[in-house]
């Protein structure tokens, strides 16, 4: 094809650089996805934190009265977006558009990020659904390396959040470690890692996980559209 020299897998695999200090701006995200993490943090604390961010709450809203919500009535305030979709919903969304936003990273990694955190919440789904935005947000935490060049133990060593959470990030432990390494197999195309028998008792067989797979790749057609025009 006229290539000589190939960019590797840095999407699923970054290599970042030890040492490399985090930008002002990048240290900015990197707080608000610390308070959007909190989960003792309230619908009123969410929404005051993101008003901080004047372009966060504009495309919040920009975001949430899309075709894809499809809100039955304008959403006119962060007030009624934060209400409509939900206090999880809510915390997942900041966390994207904060992440997503960052200028200096290609729209392919924030592609892949946002695949890899909408498998893991719909495979979360099946599991068990009131935890689903939890295993999003694994997903979604999981590529915070590449967005800010910094080992993810670093990273997530000061962020407030869960013990499960940090064990799945950093051990790909438990439930929720177990849909992380089954989203990293399938996105990186190394299915012979795929541990189908401690999938299978939880409700997901190779047919459902290639069916939620497929569901993801046209989901996020539609969102990805949205998220072009922000």
């Amino acid at each position: 094809m006229g290539f000589r020299l190939f960019q590797g897998n840095f999407l699923s695999k970054p290599e970042p650089i030890s040492g490399k200090k985090i930008s002002a701006n990048k240290l900015v995200v990197l707080e608000l996805l610390n308070k959007l993490q909190d989960p003792n943090s309230s619908l009123r604390e969410l929404e005051a934190l993101v008003e901080q961010d004047p372009a966060l709450g504009f495309k919040t809203i920009k975001l949430v009265n899309s075709a894809f919500y499809r809100p039955r009535h304008e959403i006119d305030s962060l007030a009624h977006a934060m209400t409509y979709l939900g206090l999880d919903a809510m915390r997942s969304l900041a966390s994207l558009l904060a992440i997503s936003g960052m200028s200096d990273k290609p729209d392919a990694l924030r592609d892949h990020a946002l695949e890899k955190a909408k498998f893991c919440e719909r495979l979360g789904e099946r599991i068990n659904p009131d935890e689903a935005p939890v295993y999003y947000s694994v997903g979604l935490l999981s590529t915070m390396d590449a967005f800010f060049d910094q080992p993810l133990p670093n990273l997530i060593e000061n962020l407030m959040m869960r013990e499960d959470i940090k064990q799945a990030l950093l051990e790909k432990s438990g439930r929720l470690g177990l849909v992380l390494k089954t989203v990293e197999a399938i996105q990186s195309g190394a299915l012979d890692q795929i541990q189908w028998a401690e999938l299978e008792p939880l409700g997901l067989s190779p047919n459902s996980v290639n069916e939620i797979y497929l569901s993801v790749i046209e989901w996020q057609s539609h969102l990805g559209d949205d998220l072009g025009l922000l």
